[in-house]
């Protein structure tokens, strides 16, 4: 037989169908990247519901197809400047429209970040009737969908992956943003349109996408059984004990040291410890008093952990809440705010943190207003710091002493100022009344029978006047705390912290609180009597471990959150009301929102903030967003047209029919290339540069530069018919030479020779 000669690998050449088929990939990986990003952008604000998502994935597909069209065609350098010509058309008919549709949907964004994170940001107010809200947001869809799709039809070609790694990163973004506010579903939807671009790309080499679909294949069926063994309950509670465990150890290593006392609330595991007494604060007070440096507050009690209120509880709160925050009306600073009228002095206090936990700031409850307070959270217990080991703030001094003032001077006090000021603690002390009174059902089944013997002298508990429900309350922590130690026979909550302070202020609170009395925990540092007669003014005071303690604090109306300890008698309370309740507030602030009503061409159902709104700001803000986004895109796309005509003039001069002259082109770009890298030729001659480049680039790069002399002398001075080759010697060199230039620049010079000088 024969033997067949061999002809080595045989290469098909690529067919036309094929090449003609490449702008349906391009238009398929664009519909994904933009539909993906879309989801990823509405997500956080779950704004694609309804019309809305019909309208995004609507302009998606006539921006994609037109793309591809325009692709197939060969004009695809006129669907950019085309889209962003039909989107400011749109922006200025509807502006109107376009503003309303991105105010909702900063207030979706709000309104999600509020429920996952417990923090407001300012809600902008609407303009246009709600019959008109739907067009407002069908506009900003449309021009929402239509930035995002020439996103992704400009990166289809040349950076397909940008927007498949953009998208997933967006969501997660937004998700860490809002706390965890996004359907499961968009969880499914943006990774899916992300691998669809990965296999379309996968397409475009014609060997990976087999690979790349089974990969994800095998993937998804990976995830699906893994979500399905997750729902599983003893799952699902492992998974908790590990998330519990991950966040404990992410606290530690954020915010405390090796000497951390304080146990925050969370009694699960605790055990008394028998360490030495570790340095934990260093105070500096300007006139040393005694002081209970308040750190983490509880309001909600389980299984034996203090936690603050829920974060639904704050969102169902959140009208109110925020108008108290816009009124400057923080409970960490309450009672600066109500002993303004006595003119108290004030002082300074320096803290350094050396041994506590930094997540909270150490305040005492005569706390002044200050920068380090942040308004926009809701959360109403404890001043929470971002891991500072060192500040200062100012409070009133003898603050303990002057409560009893305060609430005299409020009664009698009648300025604008005092008034308001009485307006915002009725709204807020109506809200004290709701929230922290709760008694979980574990502490009622074993002290229930206990405090009932007590109330039994003055009958129900709801019978008795404010002195009776203390003396009451009084009485029992006095039989359960006397000072021989807790009687062997009596069973209280916390009993891993038997006899310690922990222990004393979680049966306070839960006792007053069943009597009545609104109180809360709070964890801290006391510097006490012994203390301050061992301070000097202006000078540092250690303050260590051995001061760490829990201690109940009482609301007094008027005044705020007051340790147990400096509450006024604790057996006269003040029965006059201050004011008049939350419900008498908001219905008088409705009635004037009725008579306004003509007058304005906008209501608000919640108070309006008395010291004046940031809503006006934060829209005028907005409409010169807008105005310098609008800029921004125009002057880009005159960018892109500018260095897309730069572009093809260059091209036409690369691919002149004469090589001698296509040659002369590309050399003398390929010298300009050298000059941005500051080898000038001048006046001289090319073999002038010769030296500079071979110091500069090597050998092997000089050896083609002095080629690439005597082809640029043959193309000048020679008459003789140049070859093909030759073209392709020329633009080797060029490619070289812009290689080496972008890799020896800083990118915003890259982006100065991109776009404004056009080098390529």
């Amino acid at each position: 037989m024969a033997q067949k000669k061999k002809t080595g690998m045989r290469l098909r050449p690529e067919s036309a169908s094929r090449k003609n088929t490449w702008w349906l990939t391009e238009g398929m990986i664009a519909l994904a990247g933009s539909t993906a990003l879309l989801l990823a952008v509405a997500a956080p604000a779950d704004f694609a519901v309804g019309t809305a998502l019909s309208l995004m994935l609507l302009t998606a597909v006539f921006s994609c197809s037109g793309h591809a069209l325009l692709k197939k065609a060969g004009q695809s350098r006129w669907f950019a400047p085309g889209l962003l010509l039909f989107l400011l058309l749109l922006t200025l008919l509807f502006r109107r429209y376009l503003l309303e549709g991105g105010r909702l949907y900063w207030n979706r964004l709000s309104l999600a970040m509020t429920e996952g994170r417990g923090w407001v940001l300012p809600r902008l107010e609407t303009q246009l009737p709600a019959a008109r809200q739907g067009s407002a947001i069908a506009v900003f869809s449309v021009v929402l969908s239509g930035l995002c799709s020439l996103f992704a039809c400009c990166l289809a070609a040349c950076a397909p992956m940008v927007p498949a790694a953009a998208a997933p990163l967006l969501l997660f973004a937004g998700e860490l943003f809002t706390g965890g506010s996004a359907e499961p579903i968009y969880f499914v939807l943006v990774p899916a349109f992300s691998v669809l671009i990965l296999i379309c790309c996968g397409w475009k080499k014609a060997n990976a996408a087999g690979s790349t679909a089974l990969a994800w294949l095998l993937f998804s069926v990976f995830a699906f059984f893994t979500i399905q063994a997750l729902a599983a309950p003893a799952v699902t509670d492992w998974a908790e004990d590990i998330s519990r465990s991950v966040q404990a150890k992410i606290h530690t290593l954020q915010y405390e040291t090796s000497h951390s006392s304080l146990p925050e609330g969370d009694f699960r595991d605790y055990r008394i410890s028998s360490k030495k007494a570790e340095p934990a604060l260093t105070v500096t007070m300007e006139k040393p008093e005694v002081l209970y440096l308040r750190g983490f507050t509880g309001t909600v009690f389980s299984n034996d952990v203090w936690q603050g209120l829920e974060t639904e509880e704050l969102v169902k709160n959140r009208e109110l809440l925020y108008w108290l925050n816009l009124n400057a009306f923080t409970p960490d600073s309450q009672f600066a705010a109500a002993a303004a009228a006595l003119e108290a002095e004030s002082g300074t206090v320096t803290i350094e943190n050396t041994g506590a936990c930094s997540r909270y700031l150490y305040v005492p409850f005569s706390l002044c207003d200050g920068a380090y307070l942040y308004k926009e959270n809701l959360n109403t217990d404890g001043a929470f710091g971002n891991g500072e080991r060192s500040y200062s703030y100012r409070m009133i001094h003898g603050g303990s002493d002057a409560i009893t003032q305060t609430l005299e001077q409020l009664k009698i006090a009648e300025d604008a100022a005092v008034a308001d000021y009485r307006k915002a603690e009725s709204a807020y002390r109506q809200f004290v009344q709701k929230q922290y009174l709760r008694i979980p059902d574990e502490v009622k089944n074993l002290l229930g029978a206990s405090w009932d013997k007590i109330a039994d002298k003055y009958g129900s508990v709801s019978d008795m006047t404010p002195e009776q429900r203390q003396e009451c309350a009084l009485r029992f922590l006095g039989a359960c705390f006397p000072e021989s130690g807790i009687p062997d026979d009596m069973e209280l909550p916390l009993d891993q912290a038997r006899g310690t302070s922990y222990q004393y202020a979680t049966v306070a609170v839960l006792t007053m609180r069943y009597f009545g009395i609104p109180a809360r925990y709070a964890e801290g540092y006391l510097i006490s009597e012994q203390a301050v007669q061992r301070a000097a003014p202006g000078k540092a005071l250690t303050v260590d471990s051995s001061c760490a303690r829990a201690w109940a604090e009482i609301y007094q109306d008027g005044v705020g959150w007051i340790p147990i300890d400096l509450t006024p008698g604790l057996g006269e309370v003040i029965e006059e009301q201050l004011d008049e309740t939350l419900e008498g507030d908001l219905e008088s602030e409705k009635e004037e929102d009725e008579e306004n009503e003509e007058e304005q061409d906008a209501s608000s159902q919640s108070p309006e903030p008395l010291g004046g709104t940031v809503v006006k700001i934060l829209k005028k803000s907005l409409v010169w967003l807008l105005y310098l986004l609008l800029a921004l895109l125009l002057l880009l796309a005159l960018l892109w047209l500018r260095r897309k005509k730069h572009l093809e003039r260059r091209k036409r001069l690369f691919r002149d029919e004469d090589v001698r002259n296509a040659v002369g082109y590309i050399i003398a770009d390929a010298i300009g290339l050298l000059e941005k890298m500051g080898i000038h030729r001048g006046n001289g001659s090319l073999r002038d540069i010769c030296e500079p480049i071979r110091l500069r680039f090597g050998d092997e790069y000089a050896a083609m530069f002095e080629t690439i002399t005597r082809l640029n002398d043959r193309a000048v001075f020679s008459k003789k018919t140049m070859e093909e080759p030759r073209r392709a010697e020329a633009l080797a060199f060029r490619e070289e030479t812009l290689d080496r230039l972008k890799a020896g620049t800083k990118w915003y010079r890259k982006l100065w020779l991109k776009w404004l000088l056009c080098l390529y």
